[in-house]
């Protein structure tokens, strides 16, 4: 293909990303929004009122914060006054219109963590499907039409960065590329503390590859790396209310199944869906992850392994039907999907040239 065909067709699908992050991030502060939590009110993150754990949770609020201290106040008011008259399709949510210019910095960056994961989802599919031109390019725009099945409950404005750092990070592992490793790991402890599960996916990549001295050099860099950023933030906000960890969810995840059946009971099923279309759809996607894992390309295979202690995370710390709590595992199990499509219409092609 020409140099140019390539260029264009790439700005072609450029702006669909950028159509599908508006739209994913459209649904995103609205429903359910980034203020239905009252441990976790919008407003009182980006200014560090936040209950502990998600107080901890700093990238956005501190990059929020910097830019606060170096814009000038009217031009600060000027934007203010531009997201309350509704720049935003729909009637601004009410902490829209209490923090405005927090609000419009938030939803750039946002905007910037969906575009960047995916473009980083783009070259992940190039490294470990073999996938190129129009099939690698069209990998991310499902990814992100379908994101708002993930919203449930409640969402938080480290949940994109989460989604971007992680792919980002998957994308180091595989490309073998440690000091960029290194600088996306830093960062994404910043963000959330289930950045760690990187870690993982490093040992599992070159656990017969390198020497385990090397390895374990690797993993306890990265381990004081985590210990030290997570460490200084928990020490930084050591006074705030709340736990390490929520612990108390456990007893309400036990009762899950019993709530589904109850509301499955007698009820219809148009209310059926929409009550629980997401975590059925949930359930089905991972129906067919598993079914395309066994044939899936080996890096795949190996990160994979991250829903283990996802899962048994989210049992004890998180809700169980929270989607969003596998956003770390998100482009891993798009990808998969991929590979197992590409394998129905391609079955003789062998995939993964380069991540083996």
């Amino acid at each position: 293909m020409k140099p140019g065909t390539s260029r264009a067709r790439l700005a072609l699908f450029l702006a669909f990303y950028l159509l599908a992050a508006a739209w994913a991030l459209w649904v995103f502060v609205r429903r359910p929004g980034m203020d239905a939590y009252d441990k976790a009110r919008f407003g009182d993150t980006i200014h560090g009122r936040a209950w502990r754990p998600f107080v901890g949770r700093v990238l956005v609020p501190w990059t929020v914060r910097a830019v606060m201290a170096v814009v000038p106040d009217g031009a600060e008011a000027a934007v203010g006054n531009l997201v309350r008259q509704g720049v935003v399709p729909g009637e601004n949510p009410g902490y829209v219109d209490e923090y405005p210019f927090e609000f419009a910095v938030t939803a750039a960056l946002l905007l910037l963590c969906l575009v960047g994961f995916a473009l980083a989802l783009r070259r992940l599919a190039g490294v470990t499907l073999g996938v190129t031109g129009w099939r690698r390019d069209v990998v991310p725009v499902p990814a992100l039409v379908l994101l708002p099945c993930m919203y449930i409950y409640m969402n938080y404005v480290y949940d994109f960065p989460a989604l971007f750092l992680f792919t980002l990070g998957l994308l180091m592992v595989a490309e073998r590329r440690r000091a960029a490793f290194l600088a996306v790991f830093a960062v994404g402890c910043l963000n959330k503390e289930t950045t760690i599960l990187l870690s993982l996916v490093w040992f599992l990549q070159f656990r017969k590859r390198v020497s385990w001295r090397r390895l374990l050099a690797d993993l306890g860099l990265q381990v004081l790396l985590w210990l030290g950023i997570r460490g200084g933030i928990v020490l930084l906000y050591r006074d705030r209310p709340g736990e390490m960890l929520e612990w108390w969810h456990l007893s309400r995840n036990l009762a899950i199944p019993s709530k589904i059946l109850a509301q499955l009971r007698g009820r219809p099923f148009g209310q059926i869906v929409r009550q629980r279309g997401a975590n059925f759809l949930a359930l089905l996607a991972g129906v067919a992850v598993l079914a395309s894992l066994r044939k899936a390309p080996v890096f795949l295979k190996r990160a994979f392994w991250i829903v283990v202690p996802l899962v048994v995370l989210m049992f004890f710390f998180g809700f169980f039907d929270e989607l969003r709590d596998l956003y770390e595992f998100y482009p891993v199990a798009v990808l998969v999907l991929w590979s197992g499509a590409l394998r129905l219409l391609r079955p003789r092609a062998g995939l993964e040239p380069s991540t083996r």
